[in-house]
């Protein structure tokens, strides 16, 4: 256990991204204020965390022009392990969304601020707040800065079928000593609506681009995510899956979501 935290910690270290990949971020653009919660438990096979080792998430989307929003996103991650408990409050992501005349959102632009704080016995809820969503572990990484813009069009494929796309840059900066590193995030999904829901599937990946002496493979990480969103401000229900290798000890992150 204390090589997979270990090795896992040094991993995060390396792939240090953000952008809008976990579910709660679909929160929608609208001439309203709107707030997301998710929580999240990441299945971990045999490694002994307890019941209620979890990620709770929220976001918070409110209009400041016709076309922009601010947005705040915050969470906490908890674990138990062994007899013993840990928390950590995440660093929280400020910034804007932009979107079309349709409301849908189209891209946006934000800092994550150093200010991640960890409580209890140890520092688990750290390890399982970055692996409950391998592409952000700078979310709980303490002392780090984080700049990023995205753009995340949709094209709409056929009656309630939408292709969906991202391509985030982000650059982090360490509170202290330390390089900036230059990451982007990519992927394409697909989405169908009926009368009060929308089904998706999506394949999203990150890739470190500071790092000249990598393969792609070595470079990169990739996770698969299948859910279903409330249309109507409805529950929704999501299962994530890395497919790397160096991320076999997850099953499955799988979460729910409300919309207030």
């Amino acid at each position: 256990m204390i090589k997979l935290l270990g090795s896992t910690l040094m991993a995060a270290a390396f792939l240090l991204p953000t952008g809008l990949a976990t579910q709660v971020s679909r929160l929608s653009p609208s001439s309203e204020t709107k707030v997301g919660l998710e929580v999240s438990k990441t299945f971990m096979g045999d490694l002994g965390f307890g019941w209620y080792t979890s990620v709770v998430r929220g976001r918070l989307l409110t209009p400041v022009g016709t076309k922009t929003h601010l947005m705040i996103d915050w969470g906490l991650s908890m674990a138990s392990l062994s007899g013993t408990s840990s928390g950590t409050l995440s660093n929280p992501e400020i910034g804007l969304v932009f979107s079309n005349e349709a409301g849908a959102s189209t891209g946006f632009f934000s800092v994550v601020l150093p200010i991640a704080k960890a409580f209890g016995d140890d520092d688990f809820a750290t390890l399982t707040g970055f692996l409950s969503d391998i592409e952000t572990p700078e979310r709980f990484v303490p002392e780090l800065w984080s700049i990023n813009a995205g753009l995340t069009p949709s094209v709409p494929v056929g009656p309630r079928t939408t292709l969906d796309f991202v391509a985030v840059g982000s650059a982090k900066l360490p509170d202290g000593d330390g390089d900036p590193e230059l990451f982007a995030r990519y992927g394409l999904g697909i989405s169908r609506d009926t009368d009060f829901l929308r089904l998706y599937a999506e394949l999203t990946g990150l890739a470190i681009l500071s790092e000249g002496d990598l393969s792609f493979g070595e470079r990169s990480i990739h996770q698969v995510s299948v859910g279903i969103d409330g249309l109507t401000g409805g529950p929704g229900l999501f299962i994530r899956v890395p497919l790397d290798d160096a991320f076999d000890s997850v099953d499955a992150t799988v979460g729910i979501t409300f919309t207030f």
